[in-house]
């Protein structure tokens, strides 16, 4: 196969500044859109009101939970598409990763494994504030956070949409390399 691209992500030092700064705009955005979204069913939402010490132990709690979490989920969807597989996890350079080093996927599911964390989370936390079991305020800052956190998730499929349609990715253990699949031209 043919390299098409290489993404060493964990090691480029301008790019993890990028992402961070962008990641911290994405949650500017997020916690407008989940506030919006907690409006619908608490027209009168006053997020500033008290926020108690014990809320943001819970708030802390909850975040840490979430990024093993996602990165279970990582795991989980690359155990799915390669069952013999090894999956590593880890944490470099103030990134939480989960990482099936050596293995290919198509183009759709790697898209489906990079996904999966902030669609299944986004949906679980915003059930659970439906159902009032989570506040309006620790709905909007756990899922406008971990949508933040996203971001390189994001990054990795925005780079899947402007990669051409026959390439198969490889997950390597700093970032991804795609190739162009000689079976799918």
């Amino acid at each position: 196969m043919q390299l098409y691209k290489e993404v060493d992500i964990l090691h480029n030092k301008k790019m993890i500044i990028w992402l961070n700064v962008l990641s911290l705009v994405l949650v500017v955005g997020f916690w407008i859109l989940f506030a919006q979204l907690a409006s619908f069913s608490h027209p009168d939402l006053s997020l500033f009101s008290k926020l108690e010490i014990a809320e943001m132990f819970i708030l802390s709690i909850g975040f840490f939970i979430l990024i093993i979490v996602h990165e279970l989920i990582h795991g989980l969807f690359f155990k799915l598409f390669t069952p013999e597989g090894k999956v590593t996890f880890g944490f470099k350079n103030g990134m939480a990763y989960a990482a099936s080093v050596g293995n290919y996927y198509s183009k759709m599911k790697y898209a489906i494994i990079i996904l999966a964390p902030f669609v299944f989370l986004t949906l679980l936390l915003t059930l659970l504030f439906y159902l009032e079991w989570i506040t309006p305020f620790m709905y909007i800052s756990l899922a406008s956070t971990h949508a933040g956190a996203c971001v390189g998730d994001f990054y990795y499929i925005l780079l899947l949409i402007r990669a051409p349609k026959n390439i198969v990715v490889e997950d390597t253990s700093i970032g991804m390399s795609m190739f162009f699949d000689p079976q799918n031209t």
